[in-house]
């Protein structure tokens, strides 16, 4: 019968608010099934021995190359795919999501006369919604998907928007611009070990954009290949690299 009403759904012969009332039914027997909490009790304990993240070309191909007419259907207006704020239960999805839009302004205290990296950006939610409240603040969005970066430009365009640019491979190009230094001295097979580990993971770390990986993974081999270099240097720090990366702009607040 399950698999029935599942079929029946999928093909569109259920009306939605016979969905809504079956979806509420299997919610609300869901909460009462004694097994919940051992379940989630089990669930939890094998994120603690899975990967950080997996399958993550599978997860871009299904997820971030999803055609921007899909989400136009199911998202409010703002194109919004994370959290949206409740505060009464009665707001509708486009309020919804300004309003946690409105806290993202406040919370990262933007201001005029900022420039603004949206790494991850998604759709554009904020980069599009900043960009209209702060014409004065310059934005620069990145994302691993390009149907991402395309639609936020014809958006940015079809708003008479010129303070917002869309990036897909800003970080590789950075990474991959050759030093100005022509040779070093290492003094010790401590110092060659560490030079090699941190070479291995920033070539790790531009790997994975070049293949669309999580960016997520990205800042972990950027954060040891830096580690790697403080044990030599003594003196390399975060804001070295990330001023190296994005030297043409600027992380707001």
């Amino acid at each position: 019968m399950m698999r029935l009403g599942l079929w029946l759904a999928e093909k569109g012969f259920i009306p939605d608010f016979l969905l809504r009332i079956a979806i509420r039914k299997l919610s609300l027997s869901r909460l009462k099934d004694k097994s919940l909490l051992s379940e989630k009790s089990n669930i939890a304990a094998s994120f603690k021995e899975g990967s950080i993240a997996e399958q993550t070309l599978e997860a871009n191909e299904q997820h971030y190359e999803v055609p921007p007419s899909f989400f136009t259907k199911v998202l409010g207006k703002n194109l919004k795919y994370s959290c949206c704020l409740y505060e009464t239960q009665k707001e509708t999805l486009v309020e919804e999501e300004e309003k946690m839009l409105e806290l993202y302004l406040s919370r990262a205290e933007i201001v005029d006369g900022q420039k603004i990296l949206d790494l991850g950006c998604g759709w554009g939610s904020f980069s599009l919604f900043a960009a209209e409240r702060f014409p004065k603040n310059s934005f620069t969005s990145i994302s691993n998907s390009q149907d991402q970066i395309d639609f936020i430009t014809t958006e940015a365009k079809s708003r008479g928007l010129k303070n917002i640019k869309a990036l897909k491979r800003l970080i590789i190009k950075k990474l991959s611009q050759k030093s100005s230094v022509t040779s070093f001295v290492l003094t010790s097979k401590r110092q060659v070990e560490n030079i090699k580990l941190s070479k291995k993971h920033m070539e790790k770390a531009l790997s994975g954009l070049s293949k669309e990986t999580s960016l997520e993974l990205v800042v972990e081999d950027l954060n040891s290949s830096i580690f790697y270099l403080d044990k030599i240097t003594k003196k390399t720090t975060r804001e070295d690299i990330l001023n190296s990366i994005f030297s043409s702009f600027c992380v707001g607040k």
